[in-house]
């Protein structure tokens, strides 16, 4: 049984993190070939652990991160206290621009270790929805989109889910239950400007 609920939802929570300026190359990186950098993105240290040791843990997680890797669209990760006691996660639409769209992943700071990771696997799957579908360029595109393909949610009337992020956060917490590896509470001295060396190290691309 899930402790939350998971959704999707349209509505904006909380302050939009800053993308519809695009982002620029970091530090080290040839923009003549630069490519948008990292597609997934944490804001703090303990959404940086979380999304680190899902790739380390779980075969499910890192194939999607991969997948979303050669995709348009940029995820960012964070704690969303606004989601305390209310839901384990929800992905909301934050913007797009000619080459990338953007959207967010919030995580309850209720959840520590597997259920963590698997919330967030839950909701990286409909990032990967979202970013397998080219018509969803706003609010209105994704909420048309999902009265189609999903489930309503009905103590949420903006919220909606598919049978396909629940079946991947279920594989997700296989995955982790049989990894043999620890969970880690967060990252240290995390630092969003030089995430992208840690999250290719791990990604085993540096």
């Amino acid at each position: 049984m899930h402790m939350f609920r998971l959704l999707l939802t349209v509505a904006l929570l909380g302050v939009p993190l800053a993308a519809t300026a695009g982002p620029q190359p970091p530090t080290g990186y040839n923009p003549a070939t630069w490519n948008g950098g990292p597609r997934v993105r944490p804001a703090d240290n303990r959404s940086a652990a979380i999304l680190l040791d899902g790739i380390r843990r779980s075969e499910t997680f890192r194939t999607m991160v991969e997948a979303l890797e050669q995709r348009d669209v940029i995820v960012y990760v964070q704690i969303q206290q606004a989601l305390k006691g209310r839901l384990a996660g929800g992905l909301t639409w934050l913007s797009a621009t000619k080459r990338f769209r953007y959207v967010r992943i919030g995580i309850s700071p209720d959840l520590r270790g597997d259920a963590a990771i698997a919330t967030l696997g839950h909701e990286l799957k409909h990032a990967l929805e979202v970013a397998s579908e080219a018509s969803i360029v706003d609010e209105r595109s994704l909420s048309a989109h999902y009265k189609q393909v999903g489930i309503s949610m009905r103590r949420h009337s903006i919220g909606w889910d598919t049978e396909a992020a629940r079946q991947t956060g279920d594989d997700v917490r296989r995955d982790l239950a049989s990894s043999g590896l620890r969970a880690v509470e967060s990252v240290r001295d995390f630092d969003p400007d030089n995430w992208h060396l840690l999250y290719r190290r791990v990604r085993g691309v540096l």
